[in-house]
């Protein structure tokens, strides 16, 4: 179950009965509407806050989910696992799978979408790399041995213009 707080008098709001396996992942969208849970039973469950209600339930994994990323627009999120898929995207109003990005880079733990969500990143455990991905060719950019637990990205100059941003990402390793 996930149970979400008042922090400012720390009680309970709401209880959310989400899955049948541990979970493993939560993720709230950016734009305050969602919250995402993963599981160990392959499933993402994205819940309404407003209502309370299930939004959807993405379900197409063969193992675990194992991390979970909203995009900044709050659209799409990406969904970690262990079954080698490297990620999924998911359209999170109906739930419906957009796109499968595979690759050669294990069993992931960790996903996480550049600011301007046109780049998404993925780190795997049993391989220590690194792959990022363009969001909507999907075409694999670059792999570097690196990390896989933690991803987070940083706009390194606010000052660049659109076209030449450039982007930092801190890796836990």
């Amino acid at each position: 179950m996930v149970r979400l707080w008042d922090t400012s008098e720390f009680k309970p709001l709401t209880d959310f009965a989400a899955h049948d396996r541990a979970i493993t992942c939560l993720a709230f969208s950016p734009n305050g509407a969602w919250l995402a849970s993963g599981s160990e039973d392959k499933s993402v469950a994205v819940w309404d806050l407003a209502s309370g209600k299930e939004q959807c339930r993405c379900s197409n994994h063969t193992r675990g989910v194992t991390g979970l990323a909203f995009s900044r627009d709050s659209r799409r999120l990406a969904s970690a696992s262990k079954d080698w898929t490297v990620m999924k995207l998911w359209d999170v109003p109906t739930g419906e799978e957009a796109i499968t990005l595979r690759g050669p880079v294990g069993d992931v733990l960790s996903v996480a979408f550049s600011p301007d969500g046109r780049q998404i990143a993925a780190g795997a455990m049993d391989t220590s790399a690194v792959t990022v991905w363009e969001v909507e060719t999907p075409r694999k950019m670059r792999q570097a041995r690196a990390a896989k637990e933690a991803l987070a990205w940083h706009e390194r100059d606010a000052a660049t213009t659109e076209q030449n941003r450039q982007w930092s990402l801190a890796v836990y390793i």
